[in-house]
C-alpha cells in the first residue's frame, strides 16, 4: 500500500501538477532589460546597466533575508537561456560578494534563475 501510494503521488507530481507557462509573457531571457529590476521566484533581484545580446555590463545581484542583505556585483557577465523558457542562466566575472558585513571576491559565479 505504501508503494502504490508513492507511485501515485509521484505520478502526479510528473504529469499534472506543474505550473502551466502562459505563452502571452515573455522568456526569462526577454526579461533582463538594461536599466530595470527583475524579480525571480526565490526572492533576487537582478539589474543591468547595459545587455548586448548575451553579455551583460554592470551587473547586481540583491537577495534579503530578515536580518540580512546579500548584494553581489560585477563589471561583467553573459546570460543564456535556461532547461525552458521560464528559467536563465548568468554567469558572473570578478564578483563583488556582501554578504552583511563580510565580503569576499569570486573570479566565476554561476546563478539560474526562475520567473
Amino acid at each position: 500500500m505504501r508503494i502504490t501510494f508513492i507511485i501515485l503521488v509521484l505520478g502526479l507530481f510528473c504529469c499534472g501538477c506543474s505550473p502551466k507557462q502562459d505563452p502571452a509573457r515573455p522568456s526569462a531571457i526577454d526579461q533582463i532589460v538594461a536599466g530595470q529590476d527583475v524579480t525571480w521566484a526565490n526572492g533576487f533581484v537582478l539589474r543591468v546597466a547595459k545587455r548586448d545580446g548575451n553579455s551583460l555590463e554592470g551587473i547586481q545581484i540583491t537577495h534579503a533575508i530578515p536580518g540580512e542583505l546579500t548584494v553581489i556585483k560585477a563589471d561583467k557577465g553573459t546570460v543564456s537561456p535556461g532547461s525552458d523558457r521560464t528559467s536563465v542562466k548568468i554567469d558572473l566575472h570578478d564578483a563583488q560578494v556582501q554578504r552583511g558585513n563580510n565580503k569576499f571576491q569570486n573570479h566565476l559565479m554561476h546563478f539560474q534563475f526562475t520567473q
